[in-house]
């Protein structure tokens, strides 16, 4: 194959996006072994560490200088204050999510996120939505719609993921500077919230007092945390969003697997019911993805 072609926007894009979303499908089994601490320290420690990550990959890659030419832009720092907070309230709710024996609901939320993504580069950026697409969110909607019927809960977990990623990503793409000095303002955005957080809880749970293996993991926050971001960051720079929301179903689907066949959550026959209407769905948008693409090698 041409040299060319795995150099292109578009390969690069759809390389960091995939490989992000597969390290997201499987990154439950690495925040499980945290799951004795609080969802809210956790997420502090999380944003602490991925704060001085990303500060030191800053200097280390020198991109220090522009910083303050960002921070005179109004519009990017708003930009960028609005991601932050998207992002942290992302995470809160997935460690949450999977502390609270959520696993299968936050996959739920990353299958409905795609459609999200569709509906917003459809009225935002003026992406067409073919008419397998509006078939795919007609059965994703029905999916919820029998979940919130028949079970009587709304998947609060899975909805507020999927909102809340959504429209991170629908900001990105606004979104000017690049992928490192936009996690460093994202980062900045969440750290005083998150040392506020860590001051009050911490008493109760003190970082130094747990053990060598997990102090460890706490601290591998940062790159687990920011490398997916960054990955996910270029790619959403380089793709349409509905491209990359077919790519996104490599991560709730792993994470799917991981539910039942790792943390053994009970998977009922109502529940296997919404799941149906999802994949559904999946797969006509898949589909149509195919079709679109190779409609658009031939023209």
């Amino acid at each position: 194959m041409d040299r060319a072609f795995f150099r292109s926007q578009s390969f690069i894009g759809f390389s960091a996006t995939l490989v992000s979303f597969l390290f997201w499908g499987i990154i439950p089994v690495y925040w499980e072994k945290l799951f004795a601490i609080p969802s809210t320290l956790l997420t502090s420690y999380r944003v602490i560490f991925s704060f001085f990550f990303v500060l030191l990959a800053v200097f280390f890659l020198r991109q220090q200088r522009g910083l303050l030419e960002i921070a005179r832009d109004k519009r990017e720092v708003l930009l960028l204050l609005l991601c932050g907070v998207l992002i942290g309230v992302n995470w809160w709710f997935f460690i949450a999510a999977l502390a609270t024996a959520h696993v299968l609901e936050s996959s739920l939320g990353y299958y409905i996120n795609p459609l999200m993504n569709a509906l917003i580069g459809m009225i935002f950026f003026r992406e067409y939505l073919s008419t397998l697409q509006k078939i795919a969110t007609l059965l994703m909607l029905i999916g919820v719609g029998y979940m919130v019927l028949n079970l009587g809960e709304v998947p609060l977990y899975g909805l507020a993921l999927a909102l809340s990623f959504a429209i991170y990503g629908a900001l990105h793409k606004l979104v000017k500077v690049n992928v490192m000095h936009g996690m460093f303002f994202e980062m900045l955005v969440l750290l005083i919230p998150a040392i506020l957080s860590f001051l009050i809880i911490q008493e109760r749970n003190d970082f130094f007092a747990e053990t060598g293996t997990t102090m460890l993991l706490i601290a591998l926050a940062g790159p687990v945390t920011i490398l997916p971001l960054i990955g996910y960051a270029m790619g959403v720079k380089r793709l349409k969003l509905i491209t990359v929301g077919v790519i996104q179903y490599s991560s709730p689907t792993v994470t799917f697997l991981l539910g039942i066949f790792f943390f053994k959550e009970p998977f009922s026959f109502p529940l296997f019911v919404v799941f149906f209407f999802i994949w559904l769905g999946v797969i006509l948008y898949i589909a149509d993805g195919f079709i679109r693409g190779r409609q658009a090698r031939r023209g």
